[in-house]
This record gives structure tokens, sequence and C-alpha cells, in this order.
């Protein structure tokens, strides 16, 4: 049997943006998936400035991510266009996990 925690988990995001390449789809039902980032494969989460939730597209296999925070071990994403959401809040914060 597993324990887990009760206590929120602390969001970091990263005050430089960097890109990933996702490795495992990041379907869009619920933003979940695997990429690729400074050569070690970690899951990953969509995150948009609202917060966590699931984009309006599936992210494919080779497509380039923002990677721009993490919780725990889950690194979060945005998809890349050409510069990352500008309305970020780059302040560490705390949510429910």
């Amino acid at each position: 049997m597993f324990l887990t925690s009760k206590f929120p988990k602390t969001v970091q995001m990263f005050s430089i943006p960097a890109l990933g390449k996702v490795d495992q789809t990041i379907a869009a039902a619920t933003g979940r998936g695997r990429i690729k980032f400074q050569g070690s494969l970690w899951g990953a989460e969509i995150w948009q400035s609202s917060g966590r939730s699931a984009t309006s597209r599936t992210l494919l296999p080779s497509e380039q991510v923002w990677v721009i925070g993490r919780i725990g071990l889950t690194l979060l994403v945005q998809p890349y266009v050409s510069a990352p959401s500008e309305s970020l809040d780059r302040s560490e914060a705390i949510a429910s996990h």
C-alpha cells in the first residue's frame, strides 16, 4: 500500500522557460503525457495561465513545448508557439495536486 501526502504540493514556476520535446502524446482531454527534457524523460502536464487544465489540442510526439515549471517530479508545459505565455505568474504558488 502506497501512502500519499495530504499536504498541498508546491508549484514552482521557472524564471526562464526552456524547450522540451513531447515523447508520449499529451492528450487534450487529460493534459498529461511525457516529454524529453535535458536528456531525460519526465511526466508532463499542460499549464495554462489560469492554472492546470487540458489544452484544446493534443500534443504529438516530436512537438516542442515550453517547460515553464514543475509540481514535484511533473514538469509543467505549454505548447510551443514562439514564446511562452506572457501572462504567467512566475512566483511560487501553492496548489492541491
